[in-house]
């Protein structure tokens, strides 16, 4: 199961930290960059058949170090188009609004109001399935021990910092994040 794995995760990071000639930053980097890479490869169509990889996110989240490194690894820089590159800014970009649209591809005047109906349905029940895990991964940051939850909040301020020239037409989005990743936000807050 996925609490197995993040065991023998926080196992292997005292074993790494202890080891000499291993740094256990660049070790979880690896981890949670394949992990990011999992997680961009997840569209809104596919959430419920890729669970498993949403609820390992949700059990790093809930482990204190783990947690911390997470947020790290997570971390944009001063551009906020970059706080979409880690584990925690794809999950929240998963979206109905996202970069290749899943649903609403056609014209909706050409739509049967029978085709615009389940795509509708398809794209609601989908949203309605993903949340639960980002509130959830929230949820095991902020509960995950003080420091983390300090990192935790920080994370959102500085995410949100890096993305406030992001207002209005006339934003370059080539700079700044998704707006599915501005409705995850804001539906998570």
């Amino acid at each position: 199961t996925e609490n197995g794995i993040v065991d023998i995760l926080e196992a292997s990071l005292e074993e790494v930290n202890t080891s000499a000639g291993f740094r256990q930053e660049n070790c979880l980097q690896q981890v949670f960059s394949q992990l990011a890479d999992e997680v961009r490869r997840i569209p809104l169509s596919q959430v419920a058949s890729s669970c498993d990889t949403l609820q390992l996110v949700v059990s790093l989240c809930c482990r204190p170090r783990l947690a911390a490194a997470l947020l790290y690894a997570s971390s944009g820089d001063l551009e906020g188009k970059s706080w979409e590159q880690g584990v925690l800014g794809r999950m929240m970009a998963i979206s109905v609004v996202g970069p290749k649209p899943e649903y609403f591809t056609e014209n909706a005047s050409t739509m049967l109001i029978s085709d615009y109906r389940g795509a509708e349905t398809n794209a609601n029940s989908n949203t309605n399935f993903l949340f639960p895990y980002l509130l959830r991964a929230w949820e095991g940051l902020l509960r995950a021990g003080p420091e983390t939850r300090h990192e935790a909040l920080s994370w959102l301020g500085n995410f949100i910092k890096a993305n406030q020239g992001r207002r209005g037409s006339a934003a370059d989005m080539s700079k700044y994040c998704s707006t599915a990743m501005c409705v995850n936000l804001a539906r998570l807050l």
